[in-house]
Formats: structure tokens, sequence, C-alpha cells
């Protein structure tokens, strides 16, 4: 694939470029060097998407990475619009369509490249609103799909699918008080959701702020508070000094 070594952006994409071929991206790597061996999943490639939707001016090479990963994505959707995560350089995919966090990363990449990069839009939104009706049992495919939903939303803010999807994503991670300093988890003094902080924790606060932000119901505000007050105590106990260290991927 041509590098697009040329874009006008500060941000290069050279790298991006050398670990994707005319089918995807490849899902692993050593240094530079793509390990086509291993294949190539959703869940890359819905995050090379979601970059290459976020650049505000991209370059042709930089928009031709773009529609290899909506081309991908288009034959990773099955026809109740769940999504394979993993394919092989063979071409098959060695997985059956589900829900998991590939699922809510696809809906986030496919959100934003509608709302973000016109010439994506048409191709994007058809495949997020077929994806946008399912609900997954996880906290993390459900932020993702939210803030998917909420790319679209604040394009498109009648849209029922995006809608309906980011109020049910907000009300998933959404931390139920279950008395004085504690939350759902029955943790006294801990505000997280969860028993224990895991990977991607900042969107599970983002989710609720999009929510608070974009959708006029009774629970937006609450939304808010709780999504301000989960960040700053994320960003607390994640920082030393002056140096932020996010916590790693664990489960």
């Amino acid at each position: 694939m041509t590098s697009p070594s040329t874009a006008p952006s500060a941000v290069s994409f050279d790298h991006l470029a050398a670990l994707t071929d005319e089918v995807g991206l490849f899902e692993h790597a050593e240094l530079t060097r793509p390990r086509p061996e291993h294949g190539y999943c959703v869940d890359d490639v819905a995050r090379g998407l979601l970059v290459v939707a976020r650049e505000p001016d991209p370059s042709p090479a930089v928009l031709a990475l773009g529609r290899t990963y909506l081309t991908f994505l288009t034959g990773a959707q099955d026809h109740r619009g769940r999504f394979h995560n993993r394919r092989a350089t063979g071409g098959t995919w060695t997985d059956l369509p589900g829900l998991g966090d590939w699922w809510g990363r696809a809906l986030w990449g496919l959100g934003t490249a509608f709302a973000r990069t016109p010439s994506y839009a048409a191709a994007a939104l058809p495949l997020f609103t077929r994806g946008a009706d399912h609900r997954a049992p996880w906290s993390r495919p459900m932020a993702f799909a939210g803030l998917g939903a909420a790319e679209v939303l604040a394009v498109e803010p009648t849209h029922r699918s995006a809608r309906a999807l980011l109020t049910s994503a907000a009300s998933f991670v959404a931390p139920a008080t279950a008395g004085a300093g504690t939350t759902g988890t029955g943790i006294a003094g801990w505000p997280w959701p969860e028993p224990r902080l895991r990977y991607a924790n900042a969107a599970l606060p983002e989710v609720l702020l999009a929510a608070g932000s974009l959708l006029d119901i009774p629970q937006a505000h609450r939304w808010t508070e709780q999504g301000l007050t989960l960040l700053t105590w994320l960003v607390e106990q994640q920082t030393l000094g002056d140096h932020l260290s996010v916590v790693a991927t664990a489960v």
C-alpha cells in the first residue's frame, strides 16, 4: 500500500500503512514488520478506522487506509449485525459472529467514520445501524459501542438506534449507588462500578459524559456527574507526580 508520508498532518501514518495490506490491518507485528501468520482481527481493524477517521485533513493515502478497513468490516458483519473477529490470511473467518469487544469497537469506528469523514459516511452508517440494535452483556463492548452511537448522534440527533444504544450503554456502566460511600460493587469508598480496574478504563466515564451531553432524558445530568467523578478518580489513581501510568490489560 502506498505510504501516506506526504500527508499534511503532523501525525505519521507510515507504521499503520506498513501493517496494512489490501485486505486489512494485521493483528501482530515484530517491531515494524507485520506477522501475517497471525492473520487479522476486527478489534484492530476497527481501531485503525477510528484513528484514520479522526484525522482532520487526511491525504488520499490515509483515506485509502480507511476504505480498506471499511471493506474489511463489511465482510466481518453477518446479516444480523454481529461481527466475526478473526480472519486468517487465506480469507477464512475462524470464529463465529459475536458481541465481544470487537463488536463494540467496530461500532465505535463505524460511527466515527460516518460522523467525521464524509467520503466514508454512506458505507459506514448502514453497517453501524445494522449492529446497533444488539446489546452485549459486558461493560467494555457496551461502552465502545455507545461511543460510536455518540458520534452518530452528534451528526444525526434523531437516529433511533444510536439514541437507544447510547442510553443502554450509559445505563449499563453507570455505578449504581447502593448506599453512602459505596457503589453497586458493595465496596466502601470505592467509586468505580467494577471491583477492579481492567483495560480501556477511560471508556466508561467517557460514555457517561457523552450520554449526559447528548441525551435529553432525566438521567442525563446524573450521568454527567458520575462521568466526571469517575474520570477524576481514575486520573488520580493513575497519576504519580507528573507521570500518568495507565493500568495495563487485565482480566
